[in-house]
This record gives structure tokens, sequence and C-alpha cells, in this order.
């Protein structure tokens, strides 16, 4: 009888140990997945509606298939919306009519994206019909909460967005972009995928920007949304000016004695640092001689010469990029560059491109870079006539591109023959 008891009392402390230990597995478990997935048609739209998992917050992220979503189809499927945690339902609009099959899946906040799939939980077994297409503007992706934030050399863009199956556009300007007409003179900065939420932007540094996210089909309709505060910044972002200080070391000394000039050519040595923006010395200080009028004699006779030429008109070149700035790169210079290409180089206006470029001659850029900038800043000064301004930015621009400068040194001398 004694061994009975004994045996029932191990068996008790047994039986409690172990519904301890279930009862502290339970809580340890969790559940990440959303459950009672259901889907529902009207009209156009689909509905998808679930229960959001107690213990497993995160963003939910729903998924569109034409075939049922298993673990082999999956990575096949749309990515048709993203909904915030709380929301537990998403408006889906497909382009085409068929017969659709959704999945929705939890991602939490470190990145981590459980791909368990559960009939009747968070994915569908049965298709659901779609016999009619929503319009353009009705499919478009609905752009929200957009912010501009700079980080180290760059800008972030952030936003939040209504589906992940479209294809947007970010926009850069330095005025509002609060119309179609101020849209279309921003420069374009990027075009991806709506699934893409956040875009990083290299833009020159100190200007101020704005920025815009439009759905890339409105915009072939003409029909892009500006909402300010929802796919438009509000503010203006603006890097700040690197504080560094330009080294003279290369600029040479003006000539002592009695020099003329060096052999075997004529080299103007500049005293002062070109980006200084300082004054340069007197051509005396170098033994230039002094401009001697031409007699009036000696004028007409080469008047009368002229007289019966017609008056000649030297070729306008057009605007000119380097081949090596017609493609794309991750380099930060060429980013910053490309933006001033794209952006006022290509609006053709000019001021605003030598003021651009010359917040960018401030910063610590390669040789090739620096050269570069030299290029297209004559450019700029040719077509506002600052033509002896231009020379000395194209002069500096040769040491690299030595064939591609000399057609535009050639235009501004020849203009400054004629004039």
């Amino acid at each position: 009888m004694g061994n009975i008891n004994s045996i029932a009392k191990i068996s008790l402390v047994l039986l409690t140990l172990l519904c301890s230990i279930y009862v502290h597995v339970l809580a340890d478990m969790q559940t990440p997945y959303v459950s009672q997935i259901k889907v529902g048609v009207r009209g156009s739209q689909i509905k998808i509606t679930w229960k959001d998992s107690p213990d497993t917050p995160g963003t939910l992220i729903v998924y569109r298939s034409t075939v049922e979503i298993t673990p082999e189809t999956l990575p096949k499927a749309t990515l048709a919306g993203i909904v915030p945690y709380g929301t537990e339902y998403f408006i889906d609009t497909p382009d085409q009519v068929g017969s659709y099959y959704y999945a929705v899946l939890i991602k939490t906040e470190t990145g981590t994206t459980f791909n368990e799939l559960i009939p009747f939980r968070n994915k569908t077994v049965t298709p659901v019909r779609l016999d009619s297409v929503a319009s353009e503007e009705e499919r478009a992706a609905r752009i929200s909460s957009i912010t501009a934030e700079v980080v180290k050399d760059h800008i972030v863009v952030r936003f939040a967005t209504s589906r992940g199956d479209r294809d947007l556009i970010l926009y850069r300007s330095t005025v509002p972009i609060l119309s179609v007409e101020q849209l279309t003179t921003a420069t374009e900065v990027k075009r991806f995928p709506s699934r893409e939420t956040e875009v990083l932007d290299y833009p020159v540094p100190g200007v101020p920007y704005y920025y815009a996210v439009v759905d890339a089909g409105l915009l072939e309709m003409k029909l892009p949304r500006l909402e300010k505060g929802n796919n438009v910044t509000a503010n203006y972002v603006e890097i700040p000016l690197p504080k560094t200080v330009l080294s003279d070391t290369n600029i040479l000394p003006p000539f002592s004695g009695p020099y003329v000039r060096p052999t075997p050519l004529p080299y103007y040595l500049l005293k002062q640092s070109f980006e200084s923006g300082s004054p340069l010395p007197s051509p005396s200080e170098y033994g230039i001689p002094a401009s001697i009028p031409i007699p009036s004699s000696t004028l007409k006779v080469l008047q009368d010469l002229v007289a019966p030429l017609p008056e000649p008109y030297p070729p306008v070149p057009s605007p000119t990029l380097l081949p090596s700035n017609k493609g794309t790169t991750g380099q930060k210079e060429e980013q910053m560059l490309q933006a001033v290409l794209k952006g006022p180089f290509r609006n053709r206006d000019w001021k605003d491109v030598i003021f651009q470029l010359d917040l960018l001659s401030h910063l610590p850029l390669s040789e090739e870079a620096r050269s570069q900038v030299y290029f297209y800043r004559g450019q700029a000064k040719f077509f506002l006539a600052r033509y002896r301004e231009s020379a000395m930015d194209l002069l500096l621009a040769s040491k690299h591109y030595f064939s591609e400068t000399q057609p535009w040194i050639d235009a501004v001398l020849q203009t400054m023959s004629y004039r």
C-alpha cells in the first residue's frame, strides 16, 4: 500500500512538472502569422481582411498571385501592398481581370519576414474572380507621409505607399513642387518600383532642395497628384558645405627681376588661387607691356580691307556632355555632377549651372572630377557671353579633356575676335 502511495505521489509531481513546462512553452510560443484571412470582390477592387497576430507586431506584406501561393511560388508572387500593423485590411486593384490568390506575411521592425504559410489563416486556397478593371487613376499608388532628411553627405527621402506593384518617380527641385508646371522643370532623380519606400539622393551641397514622389502611370496621363506633406515635401533640405580650406601649394610666385616671360612659350603664372576669387596681379608685375592703341590711319586701312567682306558669324557650339558622364555610376562625385547635368544644364539655366558648379568646386574633388566641373562651367559662361572666364575654365579642363575642350576654346577665341 505504501508503494502505491509513493508511486501516486511521484506521478502527481511529474504531472505537475510537465504541466508547468507546457504552460511556460505556451507562454514563450509566438504566432508569427495573421489569422482569419478573408477575401471579397466589389466592382474592380478586391478587399483582403485578417486579424493581426497579438504577439508578433510588424508591417503586413500582402502578396497576390494567379496561382496558389506556396513556398515554391511565393518568390514569383506580386507584392500588392504594405500595410501598417493594426489596419487589418487591404484594398487591391489589379490591372487585369482574372482569378487571384492572396497571402499576408509579417515583417518585423528588425527586417525579419516570417514566410510560414498556413491555409485559411494567412493565405487563401481558393481563387477570387475579378471581372472588371479599375481606371489608371484608381490603380495609382497613393503616396503619404513623405519626409526628406540629410544623412552625412546625402539626402534620404522616405514615404509610405498604398501598393507595391506600381512604378514611382522621385523629383528634385530648388523651389516647392506644387503644380504640374513646376514638376516639368524639376529634375528626375530616379524611377523605381513602389515596393521601395526609401530613396537616397546625392545632390550638390549648399543648395536647398524640395522633393516629390509621383505615380509614373498618372504622370504619363498628365494627372499627377501633388499634395504637400503626402507626396511633396513641405520644407526644403540642404546638405551643408564642408568646412575645408583650399590649398595654395600649387600656386607659382610671380617673376622676379627683368624676366618678361618663361621660355619657350608664354605661361601666365597666377599669384592667387583661381578658386579663392582673389584678384590677379597687374600684367606689369610679370613684365607684360601695356596695350597700345592702333593709330587711326592704320585702323582706316584695316577697315577698308575688310569692308567688302560679309559680316562673319562664328558657329555657336551646342552644349556638350563628356562620354564619361552619359552613363550611370555609384560614385558620389559623379552623382553630384549628374544632379547639375540633369537639372539646370539640361534646362539651359546657365546662371544656376554656374552657381551649383561653384559650390561643387569647393568640395575636395578628384582631379578628373574637378576638370569636369571646369568643362561644364566654361560652357555655361560661354553662353552668358563671359568669354574670358570661359576660356580660363576650358584651359583648366584641358589637362584631362584636351580633345573635348579644343572646339570650345576655338569658339571662344573666334567669338572674341569678331567683337
